[in-house]
């Protein structure tokens, strides 16, 4: 351990130095932590520069860990604090209970969180992170990174494609968003929030009542494309060209007049689920093992997917409202769908606007 008490300009300077890759990083997270150096303030700034377990003395706001490739920290605080790494592969564990930032550079690094509410960004490496106890955020960079939900956790992807997994604790409920890449986002247990993001993403709830919402962006060949599978009793909105009009209502981000597309592909598991389609052409999948399900389609020209079942397995019952009741007598199973075009069995393929469920 080396602490030095740096001003201003020996910050940047050591920064340049140590840290170049990063800079901007920590100079932001320590701006934000209400800890970067004004006029002629110092900041207390310890250079790491081999592996062991280290109590950080009050006052430190910057740990550089730049002990080189392979080099492994357990970095305990009991204040908030920025820890950046350098270039090289690193491992880093956060042990205190402060709400600690830690930021990646260009290796292939792995972060954990334990304790605290903590934010951990990766870089430019294909990265692991974990997060802890606490309300933890998470965010990809650049590389093929794996985030890893822990308490209350939100994980956000990066630019690269990324591994987003939740709900692994009991009575945690997680937020997973997809990053610009193709990514991959999965759930096991709890009430979970998935969202994807502009790429090609995978959405998979688990036994937990999860909401799924396909992703959006602003590239016209992207975003449209997200397959989705669930469990529980989970509600799926589809991915959008723009943002979808719930995002609206709930008061998110990036809300407007946004217009809906889709060509999603949904795919219902063994809960009682409710899946509303895009204003694309999508289509749903339901097998005879899954539950009760609620299709909305949306607009478009959507199908629905009963495989393993047979035209005359099937009784149909037509609503006032617009909707059919399709019912199943072998193990009960009930499905209600709107605005769907078409269903495929495995036998026929019907047309739901026509009264004689015309074939093709």
């Amino acid at each position: 351990m080396a602490v030095y008490d740096l001003d201003r300009t020996q910050l940047d300077a050591f920064l340049d130095q140590k840290l170049p890759t990063v800079e901007e990083e920590v100079e932001k997270a320590l701006k934000h932590a209400g800890l970067f150096p004004h006029g002629h303030q110092l900041i207390a700034v310890d250079e790491e520069t081999t592996s062991g377990t280290v109590n950080e003395p009050p006052g430190v706001a910057l740990v550089a860990a730049i002990g080189g490739n392979g080099q492994s920290l357990d970095i305990t605080s009991h204040n908030p604090m920025v820890v950046a790494t350098g270039d090289q592969n690193v491992s880093i564990t956060l042990e205190g209970p402060a709400h600690d930032t830690l930021i990646g550079g260009a290796g292939d690094d792995r972060f954990t969180a334990v304790h605290g509410n903590n934010l951990i960004i990766a870089g430019s490496g294909n990265d692991k992170l974990v997060g802890g106890t606490g309300h933890d955020t998470l965010r990809g960079g650049s590389g093929h990174d794996t985030l890893t939900g822990g308490g209350h956790t939100l994980m956000i992807g990066g630019s690269g494609d990324s591994v987003l997994i939740g709900g692994l604790v009991a009575g945690a409920h997680d937020t997973l968003i997809g990053g610009r890449g193709d990514d991959r986002l999965q759930v096991a247990e709890g009430n979970n929030l998935l969202i994807g993001g502009s790429g090609h993403d995978t959405l998979i709830g688990g036994i937990g009542n999860d909401t799924l919402i396909g992703g959006g962006g602003d590239d016209s060949d992207r975003g449209d494309d997200d397959k989705f599978s669930f469990e529980g009793h989970d509600t799926l909105h589809g991915g959008t060209q723009g943002l979808l009009a719930g995002f609206d209502s709930d008061k998110h981000h990036h809300g407007g007049h946004d217009t809906m597309s889709g060509g999603d592909t949904f795919i219902a598991g063994t809960g009682t689920d409710l899946i509303i389609g895009t204003a694309g052409n999508d289509t749903f999948s339901i097998s005879r093992l899954a539950g009760n399900d609620t299709v909305d389609g949306g607009g478009g020209n959507d199908r629905l997917n009963l495989d393993d079942r047979k035209f005359a397995e099937a009784k149909f019952e037509h609503h006032h409202d617009g909707s059919t009741t399709i019912s199943f007598a072998d193990n009960g199973q009930v499905l209600r769908v709107n605005d769907v075009q078409t269903i495929h069995f495995s036998d026929k393929t019907i047309h739901l606007t026509d009264k004689d469920f015309s074939s093709t």
